[in-house]
């Protein structure tokens, strides 16, 4: 097989000058391995076809990651709660950590904040529906996914308390 199409390939011969060629004519010699003519490409093998059920082997029980599970939550603190030791992580990223809760800034939809106690934050400075506190890195999923809490992040720069 020479790579250049004939009247067998069902193209006719006066429209394969160089060139000359439809999209559709190219493909059709593509698919059968041949380059289109004026091509210097070798012939490609031809392509296996795999099929893929997307739905297989996936359960309710299978365990989510923190992204899906928290997707309002920082992208930083996100790393914080997947990484194999959290409070390391934390203090590697320059937060202030005080036992098992690291210092992060919430904003809440609204001046109330009594309910952060479920949470078990410690509240530092406030101002407004924003609050500077430390919380347990096991619960930051569980507040940014609480529809009073809009944000938490990393503050921008701690407040040290001396």
């Amino acid at each position: 097989m020479s790579g250049q199409a004939s009247e067998q390939d069902g193209l006719p011969l006066d429209d394969m000058e160089q060139g000359d060629i439809s999209q559709d004519q190219g493909q059709a010699l593509l698919e059968r391995g041949q380059p289109p003519v004026g091509q210097d490409a070798p012939p490609m093998p031809p392509l296996d076809v795999m099929t893929v059920d997307l739905d297989a082997n996936v359960s309710q029980e299978t365990e989510r990651s923190p992204l899906m599970e928290c997707a309002r939550l920082d992208g930083v603190l996100l790393s914080i709660i997947a990484a194999s030791d959290p409070l390391e992580m934390a203090q590697a990223l320059h937060l202030r950590v005080q036992g098992e809760k690291i210092q992060v800034m919430l904003v809440l939809d609204g001046a109330d904040f009594f309910f952060l106690q479920e949470f078990e934050v410690e509240i530092g400075k406030r101002s407004g529906d924003q609050i500077q506190a430390f919380v347990p890195v096991a619960r930051l999923c569980d507040l940014a996914n609480d529809e009073r809490v809009l944000a938490v992040y990393p503050p921008n720069q701690a407040i040290i308390q001396q």
